[in-house]
């Protein structure tokens, strides 16, 4: 009838409840067959959707957590710092979260050490599409070239060389980088205007790619802070540096060279860089470069 048409016109309905962050999450878990981690379900419930750092080291996540996290991930807005250093994701795992954050507004700093990561194309289209990335950690995750030279760092060289690339902190400490990872990696930094601080300690870098982040840093004018200590570059690496800090347009502040076994001879080719960098710019110091590597003199 009419009058039943109009009761049910004026009827009040039931509000739509929202899903909270652990909702989300703990569904995915679920759709992927895997238990929601303990640690991350409470982080998630206490914070109320009001969640800046998302801390997760040393959980053991896996790749199916890591697809369950990255559901939840699509759906915030608020996140600045996600932190998943040695949470067994492997490549699928850190694909998911890559791809959940390709378009997040807000998260900053991205931890990924330690996960057994090989495949890094995910990775580089995130350096291409994110509007907030600027601190990336991929520490831990063995990198090195394949038996036929090729370097999984490649992708990720490209993404450095974009003009899209907003990243100014990028960590791959002990990554098995090699002189061929090097060599990919400065070629990818000849064209970055964004990075300001690169860390590449215990990476096995000799002398040959010392003339790779040589070549870099003679066109690079963004980057200030370089860490290469614990490798091989020995006296031939400090010798293979020095044109480089040696130039005028040398844009370093700090390099670290400790536990390099760079001997008198090294510290030698660096001292006289050091003073012709000082000479050039006319101030009597060497353009504000600082460079540590007293306890190579160990090594002697």
């Amino acid at each position: 009838s009419r009058r039943s048409q109009d009761r049910r016109a004026v009827s009040p309905t039931k509000p739509n409840m929202e899903e909270t962050q652990a909702d989300v999450y703990i569904g995915a878990c679920a759709v992927e067959g895997c238990e929601p981690n303990v640690h991350v379900s409470e982080l998630l419930a206490t914070s109320k959707g009001f969640l800046l750092e998302l801390s997760a080291n040393e959980q053991a996540l896996g790749r199916k957590g890591g697809a369950a996290l990255a559901a939840m991930l699509r759906g915030d807005t608020g996140l600045t710092v996600l932190k998943l250093e040695g949470c067994d994701l492997y490549d699928g795992g850190v694909s998911a979260v890559c791809e959940a954050l390709f378009r997040h507004p807000t998260v900053f700093r991205l931890d990924l050490g330690y996960n057994g990561l090989r495949a890094l194309k995910p990775v580089a289209r995130l350096l291409e599409l994110s509007p907030s990335l600027l601190c990336l950690d991929l520490s831990g995750n063995s990198l090195a070239p394949s038996l036929l030279g090729w370097s999984p760092l490649a992708p990720l060289a490209d993404a450095l060389g974009s003009d899209l690339c907003r990243v100014q902190l990028l960590q791959l400490g002990n990554c098995d980088l090699g002189p061929r990872g090097a060599e990919s990696l400065a070629e990818g930094l000849s064209k970055n205007t964004s990075v300001v601080n690169l860390v590449l300690d215990e990476n096995d870098l000799n002398a040959r790619a010392a003339l790779a982040l040589q070549k870099m840093l003679l066109v690079n004018r963004t980057l200030t802070s370089l860490d290469l200590r614990h490798n091989s570059l020995g006296d031939e690496g400090a010798k293979a540096l020095a044109p480089a800090l040696g130039a005028a347009g040398c844009s370093l502040g700090c390099l670290v060279l400790w536990g390099n076994c760079i001997g008198p001879v090294g510290a030698g080719y660096v001292a006289a860089a050091l003073a012709t960098n000082a000479a050039d710019t006319g101030s009597g110091q060497s353009g504000g470069l600082e460079v540590f590597f007293v306890p190579n003199l160990l090594c002697v």
